[in-house]
């Protein structure tokens, strides 16, 4: 049965005469140990499953429903579809994340940032659940994201599993593409988590301006079996030098999600090219094309930070605040080679 994160002060209320009560046949010392561990934790929401609950209430001779008299669940069970939050951590976990499906479904939020998982995890939290966070692989803050959220999001449209193969070859939920704010909400937390802003230098030059984000999405299956052997993996090949057959099919591939992306991003009049930059083979033979969208120049940048912005507080927004006060700074100037050597040394980059 799945968990449920409730109310840690009301299911501590609930089971101590259960852990340390008078002894009963009807508790056994297994039983009551269980209880005692719950008990002593002593977080401000504790997970605990739906058998465990109803064990409770058989042996204080409650009936179950009598559970909400307590303020047990935090959150309102079940949790309305219409819920805006459902969709701003659904395209965090699109963005950077990951949701296994199947019986007992499970999510988890990847990111360096810890402002971002901030964010994370109060949206997870005003859903009536929370989300517990470590350290994963290569030293990156993981936020796991529950059952029954997980459960929650697949309901409302995300598909779970590889998003190369899966979600990208879907459209956004409808609630996204129909709701101004959350269409706006989406594309300021995929531009943050995505993409990164930059500032191209070339001497002689004035300073150009633009912010970038990338997708990949599976092509194994549209590309000739011949191709695919011949490439090795974990190498990235360049789109431009591949055949011209090649390029065309993967030009011509559905990409639904980056297509209803782009779209959003021309609600705001933001020009946007967008181009397959590189295909990928990995350990397991599967190859996958990676499309690069780019907002270009300072006119398209200006509307993209004036009508969606990234998210405030974010590690991305504090470097565009950088790389704009400088751009501000050297805009009329075909910089020389001093100034390229002072910029790159503002940015960190050496």
């Amino acid at each position: 049965m799945a968990a449920l994160d409730v109310d840690g002060d009301s299911l501590r209320e609930l089971l101590r005469p259960l852990a340390y009560g008078p002894p009963s046949p009807r508790i056994s010392t297994k039983l009551r140990r269980k209880f005692q561990r719950i008990v002593r934790k002593k977080a401000e929401t504790i997970p605990v499953r739906v058998a465990t609950l109803l064990e409770a209430c058989k042996l204080l001779n409650r009936q179950p429903n009598s559970l909400e008299k307590l303020k047990l669940f935090r959150g309102r069970y079940p949790i309305p579809l219409a819920k805006p939050e459902i969709y701003k951590l659904m395209t965090h976990v699109i963005n950077e994340g990951s949701v296994k499906g199947g019986r007992n479904p499970r999510g988890v939020y990847c990111n360096l940032d810890l402002s971002l998982h901030e964010s994370v995890s109060k949206l997870i939290h005003s859903l009536g659940s929370h989300g517990n966070r470590r350290i994963g692989k290569d030293n990156v803050p993981e936020t796991y994201v529950s059952a029954i959220i997980a459960r929650l999001m697949i309901k409302a449209g995300l598909v779970p599993g590889k998003k190369t193969r899966g979600q990208y070859f879907h459209h956004l939920p409808k609630r996204i593409l129909d709701d101004p704010d959350l269409s706006r909400y989406h594309m300021s937390a995929t531009l943050t988590e995505e993409g990164s802003p930059s500032l191209r230098l070339t001497e002689g030059s004035k300073p150009y301006i633009s912010i970038g984000y990338s997708r990949s999405i599976d092509v194994t299956d549209s590309l000739p079996s011949e191709y695919i052997h011949n490439m090795e993996q974990g190498i990235k090949y360049p789109i431009r030098p591949l055949p011209n057959e090649i390029i065309v099919g993967l030009i011509l591939l559905p990409f639904p999600q980056l297509d209803d992306e782009i779209r959003i991003l021309g609600d705001y009049d933001i020009k946007v090219h967008e181009y397959p930059s590189s295909l990928y083979k990995s350990k397991r033979d599967r190859v996958t094309t990676e499309w690069c969208v780019g907002i270009n120049g300072v006119d398209a940048v200006t509307k993209f930070i004036d009508g969606i912005g990234f998210l405030p507080g974010s590690n991305v927004e504090t470097r565009y605040n950088l790389i704009w006060s400088l751009y501000q700074k050297y805009k009329d100037k075909a910089v020389n080679h001093e100034d390229v050597d002072q910029i790159r040394k503002e940015l960190g980059i050496t």
